[in-house]
């Protein structure tokens, strides 16, 4: 049991790590009926540090659909 517990301590410390250890900020371009989400690595910046889009589209419904999703190593060594 205590094992138990120090190995969740031991997760919740590395989860709490991780945003101080990876910046991350938002770009968001909606254009007509399409979306793009972007996040990036804030010392490089919205033109050089995308990690990952996401692109969205505006059904006739009214709800947003996911349409497509890539992401990259920017910023991993």
């Amino acid at each position: 049991m205590r094992a138990d517990r120090a190995c969740a301590r031991a997760a919740r410390r590395r989860v709490e790590a991780w945003p101080a250890a990876h910046p991350s900020a938002t770009s968001l371009a909606v254009r007509g009926g399409v979306a793009v989400l972007s996040f990036y690595d804030p010392r490089l910046g919205p033109q050089r540090g995308v990690r990952s889009s996401d692109i969205f589209v505006y059904g006739a419904d009214g709800r947003w659909y996911a349409l497509y999703s890539q992401h990259g190593t920017v910023g991993q060594g």
